[in-house]
């Protein structure tokens, strides 16, 4: 019984929402000259307003979404040096260390080489794997070159080459 009554109670005030929801709009204009609609008659000059139907553009009909294209596997590169041979030494006449690496497959489509020199990038990326370090400090180092995806991403990487530098000692 107890249903029963929630069912009626809940029938007349979803028709009391529904009478409401179509009530007349009414004009008035009050004591300073302002023109107030409202859906409570009240005022003096009180005039009906018919207003237009309102939300009736048709539904946009939603198309699907094109399918993906499948992302293209990662490339693997082989990265080897030619130059310097690991353990070699650049002598004191010699001011500048070439870096020579070869690739396989070759660079191109995006894929750019990066020198790292003692563990660090060392200059801007570029489409040949040929570098030069300028005036290289004495010392031990470790030459590395990488090889980068379009994104910046590592996708191959050649042994590390150590290289020892002489220098002349002032004294």
């Amino acid at each position: 019984m107890r249903l029963f009554q929630s069912a009626c109670y809940l029938g007349v005030l979803s028709l009391g929402l529904a009478a409401s929801a179509l009530a007349e709009i009414y004009k008035t204009v009050d004591a300073q000259g302002r023109v107030v609609y409202t859906d409570v008659p009240s005022g003096k000059r009180l005039e009906s307003v018919d207003l237009p139907h309102i939300n009736e553009t048709p539904a946009t009909e939603i198309q699907p979404l094109p399918a993906r294209e499948e992302a293209a596997a990662p490339v693997a590169f082989t990265v080897q040096l030619q130059a310097p041979v690991s353990g070699s030494t650049l002598l004191p006449g010699d001011r500048n260390l070439s870096v020579v690496a070869v690739t396989e497959p070759a660079l191109g489509g995006g894929y750019v080489a990066e020198l790292w020199l003692d563990g660090k990038p060392y200059g801007a990326p570029q489409e040949q794997a040929v570098f030069t370090v300028a005036d290289i400090s004495r010392g031990q180092h470790s030459v590395s070159v990488v090889v980068l995806d379009p994104a910046g991403n590592l996708v191959g990487q050649s042994p590390i080459a150590t290289v020892n530098v002489i220098r002349p000692v002032a004294r």
